[in-house]
């Protein structure tokens, strides 16, 4: 039985010391909040724990480590393999963190679901961090929001990365994070394929909404069926959630290398520019391949801002775009300094040759 529930969970302070907890076996597929442990609570704190081939099975709230980390949890350096599976909010190492730090920590279990799937954590509220931390392992979903560290983000991710394998046959979909809302993803990256059947699917993100993507990059193929990007499928505004008025989503010195495929609506870098999306200072030049109609070198569809942003027209074989300007690699791979084409980009951030 997994330790911690709801309402009375884990708030100590657990030390692994670098040790290891082999073959976890937990088969509670009606059950909530499972994984080593149930729930941990404020002040809970796990430091130094492994957890090798495990085996979790649970229906919503489901993690390797614990189903449901609350409050000021801390997790660092710790990490899980194996297989973790469920319904709902199911993480290689927790299933739903809300106000939660997790840093120094992996995963490389096959993790599989059907929405708010992540390599790492499934949801990831408000209030919650996730730094110098990766997900490495198969990630797969039947429902929208399916990531390779995140399934549903809504914090901050800084330093991390992932290199899963991710798919699945609802919407959202992304290498990094499935869904981005109002969370903030810096100096990171996604290197692993994505692969989706519905609508919004992108190497690193695979709707960003309301929310900055900043100084990341995604190098992993992306194919999908509508609105496909190499680096973000939607950017902008989800009228879900928000006003088109007034929500945004930027994406500021990013960019994709990996090659795109997609029936309608696919860009190198991103699907569909929203109203209120801006990029900037970012590029792309990854093979773009749609079946259908809006596909672009840069962007698919454009109803947004696009400034100093470049698509390689060679390596991409697109010679158009809804936005952004088109270049030669030979153009693109020249730059001295932060002059000519890239006098708006800034030297602390890009390396520029000499």
């Amino acid at each position: 039985m997994p330790i911690g529930e709801e309402g009375n969970g884990f708030k100590g302070i657990l030390n692994g010391n670098g040790y290891t907890l082999s073959n976890l076996f937990i088969d509670r597929s009606t059950d909530d909040r499972v994984g080593l442990f149930g729930e941990l609570q404020t002040s809970g704190t796990i430091v130094g724990m492994g957890l090798v081939n495990v085996a979790i099975r649970g229906k919503e709230r489901v993690g390797g480590l614990a189903g449901r980390a609350f409050g000021a949890v801390t997790i660092t350096r710790s990490y899980s393999r194996g297989q973790v599976s469920g319904t709902v909010n199911v993480g290689g190492l927790v299933g739903d963190g809300d106000g939660t730090t997790i840093a120094d920590s992996h995963s490389s279990a096959t993790v599989s679901g059907a929405t708010q799937v992540g390599g790492l954590i499934g949801t990831h509220w408000l209030g919650s961090v996730i730094t110098g931390s990766y997900g490495s392992g198969r990630v797969s979903g039947t429902g929208d929001r399916v990531g390779g560290l995140v399934g549903w983000h809504r914090g901050m991710i800084s330093n991390s990365y992932s290199r899963a394998t991710v798919s699945s046959t609802g919407n959202y979909v992304g290498g990094l994070v499935g869904h981005n809302i109002s969370g903030t993803i810096l100096n990171s990256y996604s290197r692993g394929s994505v692969r989706g059947t519905g609508n919004s699917v992108g190497g690193l993100v695979g709707y960003n909404e309301n929310d900055i993507i900043l100084n990341s990059y995604s190098s992993g193929s992306v194919s999908g069926k509508y609105v496909v990007g190499g680096l973000v499928g939607n950017n902008g505004n989800l009228d879900v959630f928000f006003d088109d008025t007034i929500a945004d989503g930027t994406i500021l010195n990013s960019y994709s290398s990996g090659s795109v495929s997609g029936r309608n609506i696919v860009g190198g870098l991103v699907g569909y520019n929203r109203s209120k999306g801006t990029i900037r200072n970012s590029y792309s030049f990854g093979l773009v391949n749609g079946a259908g109609s809006a596909e672009g070198g840069l962007v698919g569809a454009n109803m947004g801002t696009i400034s100093n942003s470049y698509w390689d027209t060679e390596t991409s074989q697109r010679l158009t775009s809804a936005g952004g300007t088109g270049k030669t690699t030979a153009i693109l791979q020249d730059p001295i300094a932060a002059i000519g084409i890239y006098r708006e980009w800034s030297e602390a951030d890009w390396d520029f040759g000499t």
